[in-house]
Formats: C-alpha cells, structure tokens, sequence
C-alpha cells in the first residue's frame, strides 16, 4: 500500500520538472549561460541516461521514497527518467517561441 502511495504520477512530475526549471534558470542567469541551450542539454542527458538509469536497481540503493522518482519498478507511472526531458524539451521550445514572438512584434513596430 505504501508503494502505491509514494508512486510518482504527472502532477508530480511537472512540479519537480518546474523545480528543476526554476533552478536551471537561476544558474543561467548568475552564469549568463544560454537557458534554452541548458534546458536541450539537460533534456538529451535525461533521454541518454534513461537505459542506464532503468537497467540499476533503485530501490536497493535507495528508500522508496527517493526511488519511486527514478523507476518504474517502483510503480510509478511518470518516473524522471525519461519523462522529465519532456516537460524539459518543452519549456525549451516555449522560451524559443516567446522570443522569436517578442523579436518578430519589436520588429514590426
């Protein structure tokens, strides 16, 4: 019941998706980094590790509350691995469309 309890759905997911956004953004700003170039690179790591990360025993390393986020063993349906690129990939799409939208309208103007 407990395993049920602790499985990771989507909400989940897009919360600590939008924790790792905040942080990816705020380490970009202080290191005047390229955020949408980030956000790609942390997306393809999370697409690459995927086999890797799932082929590992999470729940004998860890306790089920850390390793529900990682496996599907564990019964979770959205894991971070490889769903979390996702959600990644997409904001790095939305911050490409907002600036091109902000360019494209400062240059009708």
């Amino acid at each position: 019941m407990l395993q049920l309890f602790l499985a990771i759905d989507i909400l989940q997911l897009i919360g600590i998706c939008l924790f790792i956004l905040l942080i990816i953004e705020s380490i970009a700003r202080r290191f005047n980094i390229n955020n949408t170039e980030v956000l790609v690179l942390t997306a393809l790591s999370f697409t690459v590790l995927n086999p890797i990360v799932s082929m590992i025993s999470w729940e004998s390393f860890f306790p089920l509350l850390i390793s529900s986020w990682i496996s599907t063993k564990t019964g979770s349906l959205f894991p971070l691995f490889p769903w979390g690129a996702y959600l990644l990939l997409g904001s790095a799409i939305g911050i490409l469309l907002a600036k091109t939208r902000i360019a494209r309208e400062s240059f009708e103007a």
